[in-house]
């Protein structure tokens, strides 16, 4: 009597142990860019995940872009934090003292650049608040450099830097991410 329920136990544990790796298998290919914002970020909400996704995607399709480098370049630039500001400090020369000063400043997850902010004329609390804002104004800066830039293959990284040197670093710091994707 033992050894069969042993046995039973041991098949039902089995099946169980299968049926979860499926599942997990499953979940990888019927959402990619979800499970590659979890690989990427494994403590995140699931919850948040789901939602990032389904706007990376989106917005990646609206404006013929890789789900996966829009995503790799959004862990790169914040790793994946929406209200994300980065202040770059500098120091100018006034009346024979320097004086510390700020030069420049990026915002939200896609780290959009405060020119951009003006330029464009963003509301810049809900870039900080609503990421849907903040990932489709990342896409469509991301999309006119592919508009003008058809030559080069890694037109993308003039989301970042300008000169040859800058840009090379910062693909190899993409490389990392996208490296990843399924």
């Amino acid at each position: 009597m033992n050894k069969i329920f042993i046995c039973l136990l041991l098949i039902f544990s089995c099946t169980f142990a299968n049926a979860k790796a499926r599942k997990k298998i499953s979940t990888e290919k019927k959402y990619p860019v979800y499970s590659f914002i979890l690989k990427l970020k494994p403590k995140m909400s699931r919850k948040l995940a789901w939602r990032y996704s389904r706007s990376f995607r989106r917005y990646s399709k609206r404006y013929g872009l890789d789900p996966y480098l829009l995503v790799s370049i959004a862990m790169q630039e914040s790793g994946i934090v929406l209200d994300k500001v980065r202040v770059v400090t500098g120091y100018i020369y006034l009346d024979e003292k320097y004086i510390p000063m700020e030069i420049e400043t990026d915002f939200c997850m896609m780290q959009i650049h405060y020119r951009n902010v003006e330029k464009m004329n963003l509301d810049l609390s809900k870039l900080q608040s609503n990421y849907d804002y903040c990932i489709a104004t990342g896409a469509r800066i991301l999309a006119s450099f592919k508009r003008f830039s058809k030559s080069d293959v890694n037109w993308w990284s003039r989301y970042n830097a300008r000169s040859p040197h800058k840009r090379r670093i910062y693909e190899s710091l993409i490389y990392r991410y996208y490296g990843l994707r399924p």
